[in-house]
């Protein structure tokens, strides 16, 4: 691979270290250094590299990469007041009549933004409300926020509650990605109806097809255990991932049900002090269910 120099330009000026008049000018990153003794006189504030996610040939962007959540502004508030609820007193007087600006404020944000565009800010601060309430991170939640975009362009929002959609869009991008999320996770923090949201989670997926991962029974081992009071150990969790990965005969399961069974089968294999009542109300299942698991672990033991 052959090095190609940069293209420098002399600018005649000295050097404030060494004191010759050694300092140039780099035509790429626009620098002003000394070629003798290497100290940078002037660097430029604008970022002149291009947005890396864009391809080649397509013009580019300067700055840091795009956010799509943060390019719609955000809606002030119809009622006038503040974060604490408190009445904005803001008049002026003029003819000798006391108006109120911040209602002209409110109109012309009104008038000015489509009900397209209102709908698409509501749906994202519902979306980023519920990732810091469910510990998301940044990735699921642009996903679930494109998943969005992509509905919106569809016309499916139309009888539908938009903040029901954007909940669904990001429990779907949840189950895509494969991370542990519930729906009765994300039913802790909506406000409606859980046939609503199932309903409208499988609209979603049959109109857009996307491919949805297995949950699968260890990626709730650990989530129960640290609920579980005392919590269980790491050993006791070990034991239970390799009980799940022989179970190859239990496709269709509750996954938190199966992990919970596989939790209190070792306990009470190795004695501990965890019962049955304590681990369901941990895992948030039903006793029966865990009781009916641990029946089908013990029938798959007996089997070898």
């Amino acid at each position: 691979m052959q090095y190609v120099k940069n293209q420098v330009k002399e600018t005649g000026t000295a050097c404030i270290e060494c004191g010759k008049k050694s300092i140039v000018e780099d035509f790429d990153t626009k620098e002003k250094s000394c070629s003798g003794c290497g100290i940078v006189v002037d660097e430029p504030n604008i970022d002149y590299a291009t947005d890396e996610t864009k391809k080649e040939g397509s013009g580019g962007r300067t700055g840091p990469q795009e956010d799509p959540m943060m390019q719609m502004g955000t809606i002030i508030s119809q009622t006038g007041k503040d974060a604490f609820g408190k009445q904005v007193k803001a008049t002026y007087v003029e003819n000798g009549k006391s108006n109120n600006y911040l209602y002209g404020i409110i109109t012309q944000d009104k008038r000015s933004k489509s009900k397209g565009i209102k709908t698409i800010i509501k749906a994202n601060n519902e979306i980023i409300r519920l990732c810091n309430e469910l510990k998301i991170n940044e990735e699921i939640k642009q996903r679930g926020a494109e998943i969005f975009r992509d509905v919106k362009k569809e016309k499916m929002t139309a009888g539908r509650d938009a903040l029901v959609l954007s909940a669904a869009c990001l429990y779907l991008a949840c189950r895509e990605s494969g991370q542990s999320k519930t729906i009765k996770d994300f039913m802790r923090h909506c406000n409606c109806k859980t046939t609503i949201f199932i309903r409208y989670f499988r609209t979603i997926q049959k109109t857009f097809e996307i491919q949805t991962e297995i949950m699968s029974p260890k990626k709730f081992i650990s989530r129960i255990a640290s609920r579980t009071e005392p919590p269980i150990n790491a050993i006791i969790e070990k034991h239970a991932c390799d009980i799940v990965d022989q179970l190859s005969d239990q496709a269709g399961k509750d996954p938190i049900g199966l992990a919970a069974a596989a939790l209190c089968y070792v306990c009470r294999l190795k004695n501990y002090k965890h019962t049955l009542r304590n681990i369901a109300i941990a895992a948030s299942v039903n006793e029966v269910t865990v009781r009916n698991r641990i029946k089908d672990i013990e029938k798959y033991h007996n089997k070898k």
